[in-house]
Order: structure tokens, then sequence, then C-alpha cells
């Protein structure tokens, strides 16, 4: 009987380790979770910080789509001398 027990204790106690392991490999795996996600958002956020435009290259932006704009005009009255063409040359000084 004492030896049944014993068998008994041993059995429930490679349970408890076996639990207790897994139990702490669960504790782990979600605290390198938190971690890895803690300096994920971080990388996004520095990422996102230093990709908004500067506002002088957004101006040059626009600028160079104005000139491409006038550009184009110019060259279709060209081509076809159709003065709707021109006429909306002249007015782009006035738009910009």
């Amino acid at each position: 009987m004492s030896n049944s027990r014993s068998n008994m204790k041993s059995i429930l106690s490679a349970k408890q380790r076996i639990l207790g392991i897994i139990s702490a490999i669960i504790l782990m795996a979600g605290a390198v979770g938190v971690y890895t996600y803690s300096q994920f958002s971080n990388v996004v956020n520095k990422i996102s910080k230093m990709s908004t435009e500067d506002p002088g290259i957004s101006q040059a932006r626009k600028i160079l789509s104005n000139i491409t704009q006038a550009e184009n005009k110019i060259k279709r009255y060209s081509l076809t001398e159709d003065t709707l063409f021109l006429e909306q040359f002249i007015e782009l000084p006035a738009a910009l």
C-alpha cells in the first residue's frame, strides 16, 4: 500500500513538474511576445514620424506639377494650333 502511495506521489509529482514547466514556457512566450510587440510599435512610430513630408518638398512638387501642365498645354497648342490650349496656358499663371 505504501508502495502504491509512493508511486501515486511520484506520478503526481511528475505531472506537477510537467505542468510547471509548461506554465513557465507559456509565461516566457507571453513575455517575449509583449516585449517584441512594444519594440515593433516603437519602430513603426519612428518610421511614421520620419516619413512625414517636408513642406518645402511638397511645395516644390506642386510647382513642378504646374510647370509640367504649362509645358503640356503649350506643346498641345504648338501641335494643334488650337487656341483653347493657348488660352489655358495663359490662364495658368493666374491659378498659380
